[in-house]
């Protein structure tokens, strides 16, 4: 009965019907839809409370708890990220065959992490620490396709001859350098970010 994220299980539904037994005589319970009990609510004339503010607080421990997990995974998105650009970048000038795989690999790495009772850090510890050790392994990965971008392996995926003779000799080195730039940009944007998160805490401390 629905994904057991809250929803009903069997012996919820026994024990809904037997109440709906019970209570026959003074009170109708009836299984329905929301569409149904909005539509009810519609035709019945009568003006709602409203409410302006938040009237569920639970779980907002969410946002800070397992904080490990949290920081690896924006991690993990960042080094996918450029890794991805620096294997397209270096298969595109024939220094290496594209890493499909490792690719895939860390993409799912990545994606696990992000299931609704990890992310957010309420899953038990056992699941925290596989957690981790599993974006470590998306980082290693990384990581590694980096490192043959840097250090390529001679001859790995030439392209044909016909492909290579529109760039002159320079133009591997160009194309390095600008990634290189790429990567140092990112590297200025997780500063500054850090920068502005220590100054909010500040602002936050002062009284």
């Amino acid at each position: 009965m629905g994904n057991h994220g809250g929803g009903p299980s069997e012996l919820d539904l026994i024990r809904i019907n037997e109440l709906i037994a019970d209570r026959a005589r003074d009170i109708e319970i009836v299984h329905s839809t929301p569409q149904n009990y909005f539509a009810d609510l519609a035709g019945r004339n009568k003006v709602l409370p409203r409410y302006s503010q938040d009237i569920n607080p639970w779980a907002v421990g969410c946002y800070s708890t397992m904080i490990r997990v949290k920081r690896y995974h924006r991690m993990l998105e960042n080094e996918f990220y450029s890794a991805e650009k620096m294997a397209s970048a270096a298969f595109f000038m024939g220094l290496i065959d594209y890493p499909e795989r490792e690719l895939q690999e860390t993409l799912e790495d990545l994606l696990l992490a992000e299931f609704h009772d990890i992310l957010p850090g309420s899953c038990v510890e056992t699941a925290e620490k596989a957690t981790l050790n599993l974006l470590g392994h998306g980082l290693e990965i990384a990581a590694r396709i980096k490192l043959a971008y840097f250090l390529p392996p001679q001859k790995a995926n030439p392209l044909p001859r016909k492909d290579i003779s529109r760039y002159s000799s320079t133009t591997p080195i160009l194309i390095r350098l600008w990634m290189s730039l790429n990567v140092s940009l990112i590297c200025l944007m997780r500063i500054f970010r850090v920068i502005g998160h220590m100054s909010t805490y500040v602002v936050m401390a002062v009284p």
